[in-house]
């Protein structure tokens, strides 16, 4: 048991020291690294953040877009997320997540010039009462 312990903390080390810089993200700004303007990126991988981030779809919409644009054209989209949920809990504390199915997100990445290359659901197969979801979707697309 020490020794995974002891690997552990040397992952962490590491990963620690591989990291630069971080950057907070303000949803209230168009840029959401403003001050900082950063290049656009090759990728972005955006995993289960917009649906806990947005109030509603059409905020998940707005918030999809301002994320968008830091991909570059012909750059790539990887997704993730969960699709008819409607909560999530930590610690007790219960977090409303936006509600959107397969035919929203197709429509959502075709409208803000998205290209999917790869569009995967998966049914959800155990339940709990720590979130409510029915199934994961992931998704890979191309920025036009």
């Amino acid at each position: 048991m020490a020794e995974n312990s002891v690997q552990c903390e040397d992952k962490e080390i590491g990963l620690r020291d591989a990291i630069t810089h971080v950057l907070k993200f303000d949803l209230d700004q168009e840029n959401l690294t403003d001050p900082v303007v950063l290049p656009q990126a090759d990728c972005l991988v955006l995993t289960s953040i917009l649906e806990a981030i947005s109030k509603d779809l059409e905020d998940f919409v707005r918030n999809f877009r301002r994320f968008s644009k830091l991909l570059k054209p012909g750059g790539h989209l990887l997704y993730y997320g969960f699709l008819n949920g409607t909560f999530y809990m930590v610690g007790g504390d219960k977090f409303h997540v936006v509600k959107y199915n397969e035919s929203n997100l197709r429509s959502i990445l075709s409208n803000e010039g998205f290209i999917i290359s790869h569009l995967e659901v998966s049914q959800r197969m155990a339940k709990n009462d720590l979130c409510d979801f029915d199934s994961t979707v992931f998704c890979i697309a191309c920025k036009e």
